[in-house]
């Protein structure tokens, strides 16, 4: 960059001030000297224009080149936008885990990548080789507790949070399922930080199961996962954690027991 430029600010057509160092990382800069009383520039402006495309699709295929033997969005493809919308991506570099059909599996796929590496590749079951308890306290091995479930639910809330209403509701969807016979469960994930707190509160709840209060690591890596920020929320997966709905908690609250149609056509 010319010696110049060092330290000084420029504009981009947004009119938001960059450091010059920062932004100017090419080899070579053209420097374009235009006023607003010039004659007729336009052919010079649309040749402009087109050498400085030209040299972005070049940084593109050079950034690419230096990748994996993976897949591309062409460049300049008007699904790289709609991509980008649809998944709500503000910064980059990011990376979203999706099914064939679009639905999202991780919008937290970078950072579960640079925690677990190659491990991220592991069944999404988060339970596996877990215990969990009951509202008498009883651990119980999830392998033996869950050996006919197909659907959980993730019940995420606390005692400070507690929708009395919406937890009315879940007991007569839980009851409705064991009527059905549909094989789903339910896991309380409490954000409580006290143990008194949350056995008072998970007594009040129906006959399912909770993520033990002493183990807080496995509850904060399942809000990590199912990226929970606000409670009470109700998170449906199946058995191997591939995920049904995030919103669970308002589809319960918009159908009732009937609900249970929803979730196990997923099965």
């Amino acid at each position: 960059m010319m010696d110049i430029l060092s330290g000084k600010q420029i504009i981009t057509k947004d009119f938001k001030g960059h450091h010059a160092t920062s932004i100017l990382k090419s080899k070579k800069i053209i420097v374009y000297f235009f006023s607003a009383y010039n004659a007729d520039t336009s052919v010079l402006l649309e040749s402009l224009k087109n050498l400085y495309e030209e040299n972005l699709e070049e940084e593109f295929k050079k950034c690419f080149d230096q990748q994996g033997p993976w897949l591309a969005i062409p460049f300049k493809n008007a699904i790289c936008d709609e991509l980008r919308w649809m998944y709500d991506i503000t910064y980059i570099p990011q990376l979203v885990v999706v099914k064939k059909d679009g639905s999202i599996i991780s919008k937290r796929g970078k950072e579960e990548l640079e925690k677990l590496g190659i491990n991220v590749l592991a069944k999404m079951d988060m339970l596996e080789g877990k215990k969990v308890i009951t509202r008498d306290c009883q651990s119980h091995p999830v392998a033996r507790y869950f050996k006919t479930t197909k659907i959980i639910i993730y019940y995420f809330s606390a005692s400070w949070a507690n929708q009395p209403d919406l937890l009315e509701r879940l007991k007569n969807l839980y009851q409705e399922n064991l009527n059905r016979n549909t094989c789903m469960e339910v896991v309380y994930v409490s954000a409580d930080t006290e143990e008194k707190s949350f056995s008072k509160h998970f007594k009040e709840h129906g006959p399912w199961v909770a993520i033990p209060f002493k183990n807080s690591i496995l509850a904060d890596e399942i809000r990590y996962r199912y990226d929970i920020t606000c409670m009470p929320q109700m998170v449906v997966v199946k058995k191997d954690g591939y995920v049904i709905s995030r919103r669970g908690k308002e589809e319960l609250e918009k159908l009732d027991i009937n609900v249970l149609v929803t979730w196990t056509d997923y099965e």
